[in-house]
Parts: structure tokens; C-alpha cells; sequence
């Protein structure tokens, strides 16, 4: 764990993760907004910070969850992983810390079976547009959010992904949302050799939905 104390004045973004957390999903996510310069923390909910993931990897966490629930950051991240997004969807103080940013105008990230579980399970959908990764959608009630079938959704403070497949954009809509400028996030993806054919005009490739 760090020296530190995590606070809102030294950490930007938190991503809570429980054992079973998608591998990639969360690493990619980390790296990319790292490389942009965001102030991110990798958050066990775990009693240990010694993280274990989907595929068996292990991760050491920046804190714990116990040290940071009373804070306020810019954005909450939930990644996938079934065994982990279960276990955060089934643990009351993780959700009310989820509820209290999103109340709050704070960001919320959710990408692959978290937008229905985590949040759509407990509520936290709040009739917003999202998408998550397929056939799960069939989990959520249809008042509780509107599903959209495309890569990564941003409503509102809500940015949720469909998956692996779009975590780059995902992250990308991320470190936007949180006042990265846009020709420094695509200059980032070209650096990484992302396929940019269907990034024109310095536009992300995310579905925006105004709600009115």
C-alpha cells in the first residue's frame, strides 16, 4: 500500500476491485489514465490489499477500501470480473459509497457485467442509458436504466463499456471526463498503436446520450 494517505487532494479516480477482477480490464484502465497523467488508485475491498485476479494474477492494491470509504473523489471505477462484480454488488457499504459520488455529480465508470451488477442491481442505473456486456442487460429491470448496444455510453456523469474489447475508448471517455484534453487522449492512443480509423475529427468513439 502507499505511504500516504489516499485523499481527494492527492487521487483524482479510485477503482474498487474484489478478488476476481478481469485481468486486463483493470490494467488497461490503470495504465491508460497513469499515462495521461490522472491521479488513479487501485482500491482492494478486500480485508488484504494482496488482490487475486480472474485469470490469476496477483496485484497489490494502493489502499484499502476502509481508508478511503469516507472520502470524496472525481470519479468511481468498477471493472468486471463475474466473482468480483458479485461480490462488490452483494457489499452495502461499497454500493453507498458508489451511491453517495454519483449523488454527488461525482463520475461513475462501469464496464463489463459491472453496469448490471453492480449498479443496476442496487438501483444506481437511475434511468440513465448504459450498456454492459451482453445478456445481462435481461438482468436489469427495463425502469431501472435503458440499455444501448454499442461500445461505451456516456450519460450524464454516468460512462459505462460493453467490455474488453472497448477498454481503450472506455478509458479514453474517462480521461476526458476528467479534464484530459482530447488531442492529448488520441495522441496517447496513436502512441500505443490503437486503430484510429474511426476516430475523425478528434471525436471519441463513445455513444453521448443528453438526458432531458
Amino acid at each position: 500500500m502507499t505511504t500516504d494517505a489516499i485523499t481527494s487532494a492527492n487521487t483524482q479516480a479510485v477503482m474498487l476491485v474484489k478478488n476476481g477482477f478481469e485481468d486486463a480490464e483493470a490494467i488497461m484502465v490503470l495504465d491508460f489514465l497513469r499515462r495521461m497523467e490522472v491521479k488513479v488508485k487501485l482500491i482492494s475491498c478486500e480485508d488484504s490489499p494482496t488482490l487475486h485476479s480472474y485469470w490469476g494474477l496477483t496485484m497489490q492494491a494502493d489502499g484499502l477500501f476502509a481508508e478511503i470509504k469516507e472520502q470524496l473523489f472525481s470519479m468511481v471505477i468498477v471493472v468486471g470480473g463475474p466473482n468480483n462484480t458479485t461480490s462488490l454488488e452483494q457489499d452495502a457499504a461499497v454500493i453507498a459509497f458508489i451511491d453517495k459520488h454519483d449523488q454527488a455529480g461525482k463520475f461513475i465508470g462501469a464496464e463489463c457485467s459491472a453496469p448490471a451488477k453492480v449498479l443496476g442491481h442496487n438501483g444506481l442505473l437511475r434511468g440513465r442509458h448504459y450498456v454492459c456486456s451482453s445478456g445481462l442487460e435481461s438482468t436489469v429491470k427495463e425502469c431501472e436504466g435503458i440499455f444501448v448496444d454499442t461500445g461505451v455510453v456516456k450519460d450524464s456523469n454516468l460512462i459505462t463499456c460493453k467490455g474488453l474489447g472497448q477498454s481503450f475508448d472506455f478509458v479514453a471517455a474517462l480521461a476526458v471526463a476528467l479534464g484530459c484534453k482530447v488531442d492529448a487522449t488520441l495522441q496517447q492512443q496513436e502512441h500505443i498503436y490503437m486503430d484510429m480509423q474511426a476516430v475523425a475529427g478528434a471525436e471519441l468513439r463513445l455513444t453521448t446520450v443528453t438526458t432531458i
